[in-house]
């Protein structure tokens, strides 16, 4: 992501909840946040294809979940369909960008550049403690990290998320092993058993 489309998606953020006169240093549960914002709660349906879906049923935003999900996914799910509620954009599996944008709105509307700081000011790079204290995913402290902070940060997995300035990323074997903590320092996720990296 840009420089420019994480700001614009913090801006996006922050005034969806300013407009609606929320305060973007508390964060609200996604489903009272769809509520203020949709004036709809999202709803469980068993059989849906995809985890998540937003809809239009006449003429109001509609927000469902996949029945089962777990709840630390299923968050993150409201948040992605949120930001296509704001977007006014329907899920494309054809449209990558689209859906790495919602990705990143749903992250800031599930918590916003000023909680994000507020936390950070208290918690600093601690990310099990940033995760515990926004009540979200290690993974999703981590990238909100780097995207707030600026700091380079990298999500370890099938498909690798980098948030923050660039950087020249060492070997991830030799930083994984302990080699090269003067340049980075991997991180366990333990929550959803992932590693990640944080530039030194």
């Amino acid at each position: 992501m840009t420089p420019t489309i994480v700001a614009e998606c913090e801006a996006i953020a922050v005034a969806a909840y300013v407009s609606r006169g929320l305060d973007p240093e508390r964060p609200l549960p996604p489903g009272i946040l769809c509520e203020k914002l949709f004036g709809t709660r999202p709803k469980r349906m068993a059989g849906l294809s995809r985890e998540g879906r937003m809809g239009i049923v006449r003429g109001e935003v509609w927000i469902y979940v996949r029945a089962g999900t777990n709840a630390a996914r299923e968050r993150f799910v409201l948040g992605h369909e949120m930001a296509h509620g704001l977007l006014g954009e329907h899920h494309s599996d054809a449209n990558i960008a689209l859906e790495r944008r919602c990705d990143l709105l749903g992250s800031c509307l599930l918590v916003p550049r000023p909680a994000f700081e507020l936390a950070f000011r208290r918690w600093g790079y601690a990310v099990y403690d940033l995760a515990h204290a926004l009540s979200i995913t290690q993974a999703s402290a981590m990238l909100r990290l780097g995207e707030v902070t600026g700091r380079s940060v990298r999500l370890l997995g099938p498909r690798e998320r980098f948030r923050g300035e660039p950087f020249d990323w060492p070997d991830v074997r030799k930083c994984l092993r302990g080699g090269c903590r003067s340049i980075a320092h991997p991180i366990k996720l333990v929550d959803e058993r992932k590693w990640g990296m944080i530039a030194s």
